[in-house]
């Protein structure tokens, strides 16, 4: 598969697949806690409408029309403030 970017929205999991907010650091001061290079999380925060209109035209230009749209109609839908899982691994 090839690298995607997720709304955080849009990921489910079951209750036992989710663990306390507190082993972040248990395992962060161990040194287990990588950071990882390919994937990550990034916040899309556009708040005046000429910056969105100018987004919606660059992602037009470089995204497959389809694909364009699709991205624009999310970020209308959640007022251009999202969350994304980005993995880049392929």
């Amino acid at each position: 598969m090839a690298g995607v970017m997720v709304p955080i929205c849009a990921i489910r999991y079951p209750d036992e697949q989710a663990f306390a907010i507190e082993a972040v650091d248990v395992l962060y001061l161990a040194g287990h806690l990588d950071d990882d290079s390919f994937t990550s999380s990034a916040r899309v925060r556009v708040v005046h409408e000429p910056d969105r209109e100018e987004m919606r035209l660059a992602l037009r230009e470089k995204l497959a029309s389809a694909e364009a749209e699709r991205l624009i109609r999310f970020l209308d839908d959640h007022d251009w403030d999202a969350v994304f899982l980005i993995d880049g691994r392929e």
